[in-house]
Order: C-alpha cells, then structure tokens, then sequence
C-alpha cells in the first residue's frame, strides 16, 4: 500500500509552476512529460487516467487492478512528486511509480501513452476450482481471479487488457448471451493469432 500524502491542487500558478516535479532518472520522457504537464493542470483539470506499470525494458505490464486509476495531483514541499489521485475531492493519493509506467489510458479508452512492445500477457476464462464460483479468470496460464457470476469475468479481461475503462460490467452485459458473444470474439482473436495468411509464398518462393 503505497504512503498516502497530501496533494497539491491548485489551478497553474507562477508558484506552482516554479517548483519542478520530482520524477526518478529512470523515467521515461514521454511518460516524464504526460506526468508534469498533468500535475500543472491540477486535479479538477485533467480527466481520471488508467496507469500501467510493468517492464520499461519489454513493456510487459504487470497484471495490477488496485490504486492504478485516478487524477495526477503532486504534493506539497520543495521536492514534490507525482500522486495519483482516487476522486477530484480525495484529499491526498500515493506515489505515481513513473520510472515503472509502460502505458498511460485516459477516460474513457484512449492511450495517451504505449510502451513500443506494450502487452498485458494472455488473459483467458477457465473452470472454477473452488466450490462457489462459476469460473476463473487466468494469466499465461496461472489462475488470477474468480468470480461468482460468469459475466463478471469478461468485463474483468477487458480491464486488465485496457480495453476498458471500468471492471464493472453494464446490465446489457450480464447475460449469458453476453457471455457467449464474448467467448466467440476470443475465439476469432485466437485463430486470427495463429492461422497461416492465405495466398503467402511458401519458404523459398515460387519457382
């Protein structure tokens, strides 16, 4: 859980704008520009955002859910760093991780930000394990969340992929035809990840 501090937010001022944002050495410059002209514009100013922390090196994203979704406030002092904060009327947030952002999603499905090799890994639906549940939602493999109802978990991949701003699934969504309209695009993504193209040249060429 990350230290909770208390959070500047102020619309730009001369003296806001005269004290320079900590950011770590290790950050990116997209990223350490998106974050500085976000803190200036203070939180009332600029629309929630979905961070991705992850690799900086392959841009794969760790699969995070928790304290990654919120406006880009800064705190107070001489030194003050970038905080990400939960509502406009949140009085202080924790510490942005910036040398760790591989992705940075605005409101509602718009990345501001995508590490060139950016990727969540694979996200899949499988049997419950544990009596209760209706299914499991997996990791490249490893079991990740459970849920009691079965349209839960697509909304739930969506989120974690960035395909969507919210885990929480829409009424029109909580219905087993949902559900299987789901199941049908995941299919479709899986077989047009790994199907030959028709009509490609075979090794060597033709004769």
């Amino acid at each position: 859980m990350p230290t909770i501090l208390n959070a500047l937010q102020p619309t730009p001022s001369v003296t806001t704008a005269a004290v320079t944002l900590h950011l770590d050495d290790r950050t990116l410059p997209e990223v350490a520009r998106l974050i500085e002209n976000a803190s200036m514009s203070g939180v009332s100013g600029v629309k929630r955002w979905r961070l991705f922390y992850g690799d900086p090196i392959y841009g794969r994203a760790w699969p995070e859910e928790n304290e990654v979704i919120g406006h880009i406030g800064r705190s107070t002092g001489r030194t003050p760093i970038p905080l990400l904060i939960p509502t406009a009327r949140s009085m202080g947030g924790g510490r942005i991780s910036t040398e760790n952002i591989v992705a940075i999603l605005d409101y509602p499905r718009h990345f501001l930000y995508r590490h060139p090799l950016f990727h969540t890994g694979i996200w899949t639906i499988g049997q419950p394990t544990d009596p209760g549940y209706a299914v499991t939602v997996l990791h490249d493999g490893e079991l990740h969340a459970q849920f009691k109802h079965a349209w839960q978990a697509p909304p739930y991949i969506e989120f974690m992929r960035g395909e969507r701003f919210s885990k929480t699934a829409s009424n029109r969504a909580r219905t087993p035809q949902a559900v299987n309209a789901f199941a049908v695009t995941e299919a479709l993504r899986e077989f047009s990840s790994t199907a030959p193209i028709i009509g490609a040249a075979t090794a060597g060429g033709a004769s």
